[in-house]
């Protein structure tokens, strides 16, 4: 079952972005999975990885797209992306896979933080080169 379930309304009008973001849910719901069903703390601490990879790259992409275009905010933006990934890097999987109430912290943290940023920063900072 998805932690995070996609909805149209997580859109923020760009193609890139919109599945960049549907690839950072999917691998949301992936470790979330692979918590859940006490899989291998080895294949979690790759999921967990592939997350902080994956993110960066997201977060480059979006940042070049806020560069190259001109959009407001991107300054504040950066620094949200540079916090999220600070945080991220703190948690350590090690100390979730054993803890079920600091690992649904750890979930709640994500999905929140994720879908808050898309929702309002995301929606707000990309509106303008919105392809739909």
């Amino acid at each position: 079952m998805a932690f995070i379930l996609w909805r149209s309304a997580f859109s923020v009008g760009n193609n890139l972005i919109d599945s960049q973001h549907q690839k950072l849910v999917q691998i949301i719901n992936l470790l979330y999975d692979e918590i859940t069903m006490k899989k291998s703390e080895l294949k979690m601490q790759e999921i967990f990885n592939e997350l902080v990879s994956y993110t960066k790259y997201h977060f480059d992409a979006e940042e070049q797209m806020m560069l190259t275009n001109l959009l407001p905010g991107a300054v504040a933006h950066k620094k949200a992306h540079q916090e999220f990934i600070s945080k991220i890097n703190t948690l350590k999987l090690s100390n979730i896979v054993g803890n079920d109430k600091v690992k649904m912290e750890v979930f709640v943290f994500l999905k929140n933080w994720l879908t808050d940023h898309i929702l309002n920063t995301d929606k707000e900072t990309f509106k303008s080169l919105s392809e739909e």
